[in-house]
């Protein structure tokens, strides 16, 4: 078993600029939904970034609620 990690095997990492033009919303509407814990969220610090497999999961989630 090979120990070393591939650069597929780490996550991918949004900032909220990069995650507000993916969503097609505003910058302010995506820091009003980490404010509101409606997005799922890392804070290392003062940064605010994504993980986009939880991003792709929270979207599938809010798809399934509407249905």
């Amino acid at each position: 078993m090979n120990s070393k990690a591939t650069r597929n095997d780490l996550p991918v990492f949004l900032t909220v600029k990069e995650l507000a033009e993916m969503l097609r919303v505003k910058v302010r509407t995506v820091y009003s939904w980490v404010e509101e814990g409606l997005i799922p969220h890392h804070k290392p610090g003062r940064i605010t970034i994504f993980r986009l497999d939880e991003i792709t999961e929270w979207q599938e989630e809010k798809r399934a609620e509407h249905k």
